[in-house]
Formats: structure tokens, C-alpha cells, sequence
């Protein structure tokens, strides 16, 4: 009792996840092109992150393909372990490659992140510190805060 049902249904729904990924991906990567204020450090993060992103969703596709296409084709090639063995290795091969696609971006993503924290606490601080240099420099050892709260 062969019902390839399953299989198509969940390769549909593998190509349709992955295509609206590669559209949602590109429409992102277009709109942050267009930031004015987009350095070259935060660009070149955000062209390895498209790419990456667009590889994976590609993969999700191929996947999906490889899972409707075997579901149809390896029933007739019953006598071909050979062919089936080497099919199930790929689609295994090409899974874990997608998954490791995921946690890269996520470590990445992390460390950019994380990255940009530290960047953005470096500046507040030494905004901060010209803060009060400018401060005791213009307004001398007065204090006007404790001025005002009487």
C-alpha cells in the first residue's frame, strides 16, 4: 500500500516555506539597503546574513523537491537498494545541512548582536564622560540640580 499523499503534502508545504522565505528575505535585504545611514561594517553583516538565509531557504526548496520527486519516483526502482540508500543519505546529508545553516545564523546573529551591545555601551559612556566634562568646564563647580530641588 503505497500512498505518496504524505510525502507530497509535506514536500508542498517544504517548497512553500522556503520560496516565501527567499521573498521575505529579499524584501528585508532591499529595505535595509535603503537605510541612509547604514555603514559599511553593519552592510557587509547584513549581505553575508541575506545570503546565508537565501542558501538555507534554497536548501528547504530542494529539499522539498527531493521528498515529492522520491515519494514518486523510488517505488518503481524497488529492485535499486543501491539508489535508495544513497537518496536517503542525501536527503539526510542535505537536513543536517540545513539545521547547521540555522544555528550559524543564529551564532552569528548572537555575536553581532552582542558585538554591537558593546560598540553601543562604549559610546554611551564616553557621551556620559563629555557630558560631565562639559559640564564642570561651562558651569564651573556649581550645581543646579540640587539648586532646583529646593
Amino acid at each position: 500500500m503505497n500512498n505518496p499523499w504524505p510525502a507530497l503534502i509535506v514536500a508542498a508545504v517544504l517548497v512553500v516555506f522556503g520560496a516565501s522565505f527567499m521573498v521575505s528575505h529579499f524584501r528585508s535585504w532591499r529595505r535595509q539597503l535603503g537605510r541612509p545611514n547604514l555603514d559599511d561594517n553593519e552592510r557587509a553583516y547584513l549581505e553575508k546574513r541575506y545570503r546565508r538565509r537565501m542558501r538555507t531557504s534554497a536548501a528547504i526548496i530542494i529539499l522539498g523537491i527531493l521528498i515529492g520527486g522520491g515519494d514518486l519516483v523510488l517505488p518503481r526502482l524497488k529492485n535499486q537498494p543501491l539508489i535508495f540508500t544513497f537518496y536517503v543519505i542525501g536527503l539526510l546529508v542535505l537536513t543536517g545541512w540545513v539545521m547547521l545553516q540555522g544555528f550559524g545564523d543564529l551564532w552569528s546573529t548572537a555575536t553581532y548582536t552582542d558585538a554591537e551591545l558593546a560598540r553601543i555601551r562604549n559610546q554611551r559612556r564616553e557621551l556620559e564622560r563629555q557630558l560631565v566634562e562639559f559640564k564642570h568646564r561651562n558651569l564651573g563647580d556649581r550645581d543646579f540640580d540640587s539648586a532646583t530641588d529646593s
